[in-house]
């Protein structure tokens, strides 16, 4: 069961946000996800992670399409969505920080095949 980690690292500068998207390269299953926000973040830096599915926007994470917001954490959650080829993993985030930049990063497996935990 291949699998590949799909790494969205950003340096986001203070007071900007960036919109970041992956193509999907091969059909499978995303399985899971990390986001990571280092110290001093002190819940300033906003972050979301959306599907783009056959032209269908899904939310992931948060499903209420508002925005995690963490410091010093890893948040590791669940996706079991089938993708194609073509599909898009969108992220979000916002540095709301006025004097900081800050770097983030939000991991994505994709696997060959489904993986159930």
């Amino acid at each position: 069961m291949p699998t590949e980690h799909i790494n969205f690292r950003r340096e986001v500068a203070a007071s900007t946000g960036v919109e970041l998207e992956y193509e999907i390269k091969k059909d499978g299953w995303l399985t899971e996800g990390l986001m990571h926000f280092p110290d001093g973040c002190n819940a300033l830096v906003y972050v979301r992670l959306r599907l783009a599915i056959s032209g269908t926007i899904i939310e992931v994470v948060p499903i209420d399409d508002d925005y995690i917001a963490l410091n010093n954490a890893n948040y590791p959650f669940v996706i079991d969505r089938e993708v194609k080829v073509k599909d898009k993993i969108l992220v979000d985030i916002i540095n709301y920080d006025s004097t900081n930049s800050h770097k983030i990063s939000v991991i994505v497996t994709w696997s060959s095949d489904r993986v159930v935990k």
